[in-house]
């Protein structure tokens, strides 16, 4: 599209014959003016409305041009955050595992020594009733028709 130049005068170069008389000629030549002047005035208005256009195409295009650029920050920022909570899970899962696994080797060292102590509860029973089957006594008392009163101690084992 080539630019209107506003402002410029119109030349306008009109043949006139010779037997025309001067009066009419002028009259229409001015009627003529007057059209071309209120053309220029509309173009002058169409082309004013056309720049505008033409701004605001290009200030839409920009618009355009950045959103993409903004919509891809915000997609990165978004993916990093997401990054960032998914290695806070991850290691928070990887503690929570070696805890789980630690304790469950406390409960089995636990549950190892239980074991071990019920064994050393049962033997020491055993030697209890054993020691007390050893050490038991019998206490007899006798008394006789004459009165007397005998007491022994007899031991097992």
């Amino acid at each position: 599209m080539r630019p209107v130049e506003i402002g410029v005068p119109l030349e306008v170069s009109i043949k006139v014959p010779a037997d025309i008389p001067a009066e009419p000629l002028k009259e229409r030549t001015e009627l003529n003016l007057e059209k071309e002047s209120g053309r220029c005035v509309e173009l002058e208005k169409a082309c004013r409305g056309l720049r505008i256009s033409n701004e605001n195409v290009q200030k839409v295009t920009v618009n355009l041009v950045a959103r993409p650029e903004k919509s891809r920050e915000a997609y990165e920022a978004a993916s990093k955050r997401s990054e960032r909570l998914i290695i806070i899970a991850e290691k928070r899962e990887k503690m929570h595992i070696e805890e789980l696994a630690k304790s469950e080797a406390r409960r089995a060292e636990e549950a190892h020594v239980a074991e071990e102590l019920r064994g050393k509860l049962a033997d020491t029973k055993t030697a209890e009733e054993d020691l007390h089957i050893e050490h038991m006594a019998l206490l007899v008392v006798e008394v006789t028709t004459s009165g007397v009163v005998s007491i022994q101690f007899r031991g097992f084992g």
